[in-house]
């Protein structure tokens, strides 16, 4: 038993049965400040439990070993990792489940040993962390029904966590995924039914009405592949339209039966969603996901109560809805001829290794190379005094060198392999930051690959990011309004229409991302989220498994779609605007965790005519009232719910060049 209760770090769910706090935070600590926070954590438990052995489940985002996998070992704790998602569901596959809990439940059983079980999860993961615990709960029969374990678990975080991580209320899916854990028969002897089933159509009754237009739905299948024994991942089945001409737009009256043929063969653990498309933008009607092992007489039906929804579109979903999922046995789909299986793949002999692969590549830069001698002299063999932060790599450190375009102050950001990055990380920002050259975009200078070491030198900023100078008096109004005139200007090469270059849509866009250099200039940076799209279309979108992006300035279309675009962008540097005018970050923070998001209010402040009240106080005289009325309304566009209503950034460039034009007049009448 423990010797004392441990501390508030930790939340004792059950007995011996803790969940980290920092699950409970969207805060992410410095590598060194989280070294710290679980060390304490660690010679706690050691201190409360010295005859204990400890085990730790981490919820993590990728497939990459974890910074936490690496300290916590550290201190002989073991580390048992799963994803925190299943094609974007926050649950996971039931076999993965079940053995979360035969793990668990052995742990926990050896009364001896009185063993403690941790539990923790990344960024977004808490639906998830949260699910897992409840299934232990259910499955060692702590609580009365699933509906009040999972409420229990979930009243241990704050409510704006969940509606933050994640865009759909997961909590009907995961009640389904429970009540199959306190079903008879589930536990270490279960095993899911080898055969598939051919999931025939999809009847949907009573669908939600777009406008006065109807619906026009579209459904997408993902789930194991069915077909291949080797790979036992999961990938989109079938989806009923790949493009807007493709589905049928349904009238209202329509819409009140509306059959899709799918005819594939489904098994295991599969996701079923159903989106409106309407011109380039797409909206989730409702996510289910359920496994094939508990379809019963070849139908699975679903009332609005158990679907996964957007949280504020529940009351869009008639009380009548219904979707019917038919099945049938697979024989009749499988006994069409498979295709001719792919050639074998070489003997493992003959494989090239990725450096072996990615050598042709680097010689194309090898004009960009720095010697890791060179680096380690200019940063005094990567001293604290050099040290400025730490980056999407690793840790980040300046010292002037020599490189391809002479010799200056630079930045040396180091590839910390316990952060996740390897080889493709590496190569991606070289060719990402070689390729699209601009003012207005920081500069990469070179690269060193040896000894070990992946480093990416960048040019030097030194006044920093916009964040840290958001709040300060010393930017005028008019130096605020070329700050974000120059990010714009980046961006908006990111997003040219023409040419045959390829658009990148940034994906990350926020003040701590537009660095400033010494004569104020800014320079839009960290590229390491950015997708690329096709040039030359109309409209560019790209269509994502998961949610990335920063809290308050994430297009809220994209966290409710998954589909990106490079409107996404201008939704975030729409939020950068207000950040400059109001002289404040876009969120509030209280004791750690993400208290509100203001950018609601901002755009209330201006729908309301009440500006005066948002303006960072120490501008409000300088500024001159036709430039802060054309600042502010471009801000506000920008922030329009649908993506077609928002400007392109050449416009907002043009617009931001006309209330500089306007301050200047201003400070030269004076």
């Amino acid at each position: 038993m423990a010797l004392r209760k441990p501390s508030d770090r930790l939340l004792e769910i059950s007995d011996r049965v803790y969940v980290l706090d920092s699950c409970f935070s969207t805060e992410e600590l410095e590598a060194d400040e989280y070294k710290v926070y679980l060390g304490g954590i660690a010679a706690e438990l050691q201190d409360c439990y010295p005859n204990s052995s400890f085990m730790l489940f981490n919820f993590k985002e990728g497939g990459r070993r974890t910074h936490i996998s690496y300290i916590l070992s550290q201190y002989d704790i073991i580390v048992v990792e799963n994803l925190q998602q299943y094609e974007g569901c926050p649950l996971l596959p039931l076999d993965t489940i079940n053995e979360f809990l035969r793990t668990s439940v052995t742990w926990l059983s050896k009364a001896v040993q009185q063993n403690v079980l941790l539990m923790h999860c990344e960024k977004g993961g808490w639906p998830t962390l949260a699910f897992m615990l409840a299934a232990l709960l259910v499955f060692r029969k702590q609580y009365d029904t699933e509906r009040k374990t999972l409420e229990m678990v979930y009243k241990h975080a704050p409510r704006e966590l969940l509606h933050l991580v994640t865009p759909l209320n997961p909590q009907p899916s995961q009640l389904r995924y429970l009540q199959y854990i306190s079903r008879r028969g589930f536990g270490p002897s279960w095993s899911p039914i080898d055969e598939p089933l051919a999931l025939d159509c999809i009847i949907l009754r009573f669908l939600p009405l777009f406008g006065e237009k109807g619906c026009r739905p579209v459904v997408r299948i993902y789930g194991q592949d069915s077909s291949s024994t080797a790979n036992r991942g999961s990938k989109l089945l079938f989806t009923s339209s790949k493009t807007k001409k493709q589905a049928r737009y349904y009238q209202p009256e329509q819409c009140e039966l509306v059959k899709i043929d799918v005819h594939h063969c489904v098994q295991g653990d599969v996701v079923l969603e159903c989106i409106h498309l309407d011109h380039d933008r797409e909206e989730t009607i409702f996510r289910v996901m359920f496994n094939t092992t508990y379809v019963r007489s070849h139908i699975l039906m679903l009332n609005r109560d158990d679907v996964d929804v957007m949280w504020d579109a529940r009351n869009r979903m008639p009380k009548n809805f219904r979707a019917e999922v038919l099945f049938s046995d697979a024989d009749a789909l499988l006994s069409t001829p498979p295709p001719p299986p792919p050639p074998p793949p070489p003997p493992p002999s003959s494989r090239a290794t990725l450096p072996q692969m990615t050598a042709p590549f680097l010689k194309e830069f090898e004009h960009l190379k720095i010697q890791l001698e060179e680096i380690k002299s200019a940063t005094d063999n990567f001293g604290v005094n050099k040290f400025i932060g730490s980056g999407g790599f690793g840790k980040v450190y300046q010292g002037e060198v020599s490189h391809s375009n002479g010799k200056s102050m630079c930045a040396f950001k180091c590839l910390d392999t316990r952060y996740g990055q390897g080889e493709p990380e590496f190569l991606k920002e070289i060719m990402m930051l070689s390729d699209y050259k601009h003012k207005n975009l920081i500069s990469l200078l070179g690269f060193c690959d040896e000894g070990g070491e992946k480093i990416l030198v960048y040019e030097y900023a030194s006044n920093g990011s916009l964040d840290r100078h958001l709040s300060s008096n010393l930017l005028t109004w008019r130096q605020r309004i070329k700050i974000c005139l120059d990010a714009a200007r980046g961006i908006s090469f990111l997003h040219d229409d023409n040419g045959s270059r390829q658009r990148v849509i940034h994906r990350d866009i926020k003040s701590s991302n537009i660095l400033l250099d010494d004569s104020w200039n800014a320079k839009v940076s960290d590229m390491g989220l950015s997708k690329t799209g096709p040039a030359n279309q109309p409209h560019t979108f790209v269509i994502t498994r998961n949610i990335v992006g920063t809290p308050g300035y994430c297009d809220p279309q994209y966290m409710n779609s998954y589909t990106l675009s490079k409107e996404s962008d201008v939704y975030s540097f729409g939020v950068v605007l207000f950040e400059v005018l109001c002289g404040r970050l876009c969120c509030t923070y209280s004791n750690g965790k993400l208290d509100k998001i203001l950018v609601p209010t901002w755009k209330r402040a201006y729908i309301e005519k009440k500006l005066q009240e948002i303006v960072f106080k120490n501008l409000t005289k300088p500024m001159d009232s036709t430039s802060l009325e054309i600042f502010s309304g471009i801000a506000f566009q920008c922030l329009q719910e649908y993506r077609e209503d928002r400007p392109k950034m050449a416009d907002i460039v043009e617009k931001l060049e006309t209330a500089l034009e306007f301050e200047f007049r201003s400070e030269a009448a004076k």
